[in-house]
């Protein structure tokens, strides 16, 4: 099923729907009104090029590694948080511009940015979107990571009443963050048109490859970040070592009997098990050790 008309292409540029003061009504076999069709006063009929698309996402992109060098010669001279919050509040301000106008071009007339095709809510309006927030999101936590870790391998342990609140603090973030990606990762799947199907292949398109892109994207911002919470839990010296476990799996289990009705439930609870077994595999793991022991 097509998602456009056959005798006019584009034509959600020239009509809006609506549903009082319309030119047309659309009706069903029983006559009864499901909406209307009402002319736009601006109409945008023309799409850009893919010259003109290139040129403006490469100069997008210039623009951001001069903001990432810029960050990084702060971050010398100044430290890792000034140079971190360099780096983010044009970010950010830039993306929010993008949502509120057609910066840096109009692409919602681009099919990747087409609702149709993928939808979640208001901050991953679109596949596209969904793909920029990751992308921007892996830049900015990857930056930290590598910005800030020669600072973060320094930090003194914790002991005491500190120590045990430090550990419930970064437990919850852990089980928000887990819950959080397993999200998106399943509104990727659930919310949108993409065929998933990897044994018939041909039955696979862009949009497949893209969602992967995104999958990997999500994956690897998850890693970076759970080196920081478990980076600080290894911090905690006086606190035996089971205990991170205990109280990880108790605050997901919590969270669970609170949205006990909730559809994604089981889905989550699998998601805990999953997070227990990556987190001891982790703090097992040699290269673990190397990155956050201090030198």
């Amino acid at each position: 099923m097509k998602t456009e008309f056959a005798a006019v292409k584009n034509i959600e540029n020239i009509y809006d729907v609506v549903t009082t003061n319309a030119r047309f009504y659309i009706k069903n076999g029983d006559g009864k009104v499901l909406f209307g069709l009402k002319e736009k006063e601006t109409v945008h009929t023309s799409n850009p090029g893919w010259v003109s698309v290139m040129l403006k996402v490469i100069s997008i992109v210039f623009l951001l590694i001069f903001i990432n060098l810029a960050a990084y010669e702060v971050v010398k001279k100044r430290g890792w948080i000034w140079g971190f919050l360099l780096l983010t509040g044009p970010v950010l301000l830039l993306r929010y511009i993008s949502y509120k106008v057609s910066f840096p071009f109009d692409y919602r007339s681009l099919e990747l940015f087409d609702a149709s095709i993928y939808a979640s809510n208001r901050l991953h309006p679109s596949l596209g979107d969904l793909l920029v927030n990751m992308i921007l999101l892996f830049w900015l936590i990857s930056f930290f990571k590598f910005s800030a870790i020669n600072h973060l391998q320094g930090v003194r342990n914790t002991t005491g009443k500190r120590g045990w609140m430090i550990i419930g603090a970064l437990s919850v973030l852990t089980i928000i963050l887990a819950f959080t990606l397993a999200g998106v990762i399943r509104s990727l799947i659930i919310d949108s048109k993409i065929p998933f199907d990897v044994v018939n292949f041909f039955s696979l398109n862009i949009y497949t490859v893209i969602s992967f892109i995104i999958l990997c994207l999500i994956i690897l911002s998850f890693f970076h970040l759970s080196h920081f919470l478990l980076l600080f839990m290894h911090k905690v010296s006086d606190v035996p070592k089971y205990i991170k476990y205990v109280v990880v799996t108790i605050c997901g289990l919590l969270y669970l009997t609170i949205n006990v009705n909730d559809p994604t439930s089981i889905s989550n609870l699998i998601v805990l098990c999953w997070l227990l077994i990556y987190m001891f595999f982790t703090a097992a793991n040699s290269v673990f050790k190397y990155l956050f022991s201090k030198k």
